[in-house]
């Protein structure tokens, strides 16, 4: 668990005077398990992917939690060779989020990344994600969190299959 990344996050949120909704909950095995746990539909949560060129180069892709990422898609929009572009491993999600697979938030990172986003996550009124810990999870207005991805030029697009 990524405690400093979780109270950077919360810092951020409270300095801004966010209107968040911090949801404290047994760890799950899976995405569907947290949002049964939660009480949301898994459409309203977000998966944070971090993606890699193997090139050094790094990013987080944030998709509804019921769908799985285009990275064929992806490569192509931000100009990477589609038969580069590959998952992170392990070990360079947490040197470049701070956190491990499973608890990276859609923004604020270690690193600064690119961010992108799938225009799906904003058909929602709410949206949950975990903030770095997999023990808490973070409910958010969606135009709020919409206003937040515009302050870190996060990238729009349809980033799902």
């Amino acid at each position: 668990m990524m405690q400093k990344e979780f109270e950077k996050i919360k810092k951020i949120f409270y300095e801004r005077n966010l209107k968040i909704e911090i949801i404290q909950h047994e760890v799950p095995k899976t995405s569907e398990e947290l949002a049964r746990t939660v009480n949301y539909d898994l459409k309203q949560g977000i998966k944070a992917i971090v993606l890699s060129n193997g090139q050094g180069e790094y990013l987080v892709v944030n998709i509804p939690a019921n769908e799985k990422v285009n990275m064929k898609k992806v490569a192509e929009q931000i100009g990477w060779p589609k038969s580069r572009i590959k998952f992170a491993l392990p070990e360079e999600v947490e040197i470049q989020t701070g956190c491990k697979i499973g608890e990276v938030p859609p923004l604020y990172h270690k690193k600064k990344l690119p961010i992108l986003i799938d225009k799906k996550i904003y058909w929602n009124k709410n949206n949950f994600f975990t903030p770095g810990i997999v023990s808490h999870t973070i409910k958010i207005k969606t135009e709020t969190l919409k206003d937040l991805f515009k302050k870190v030029d996060a990238i729009e697009g349809e980033w799902t299959k």
